[in-house]
């Protein structure tokens, strides 16, 4: 990977939504240039895949979460065995 790839890939963590022509224009690149650098970083794995981070207070769906909690009790006067 050369500075042009490693331009590129800065950029598509960050925004990953990005076409090739909006890259081309925040890089200063010519568009099939980055067209191309792109589909060999897919072909030799570097780029792996693209993925939507989701504001989920701004939509209808539930928002979870998962707890892993340790009950146990605890006397004071009594310490736990090693």
């Amino acid at each position: 990977m050369d500075e042009k790839d490693e331009a590129i890939v800065r950029v598509l963590e960050r925004r990953s939504g990005l076409s090739s022509r909006a890259l081309s224009k925040l890089l200063d690149m010519p568009m099939s240039t980055v067209h191309r650098r792109i589909k060999k970083l897919e072909q030799e794995g570097v780029i792996t895949g693209y993925k939507a981070l989701i504001n989920y207070e701004k939509t209808t769906r539930p928002i979870g979460a998962l707890l892993l909690i340790n009950l146990e009790e605890v006397i004071p006067w009594k310490r736990p065995h090693p």
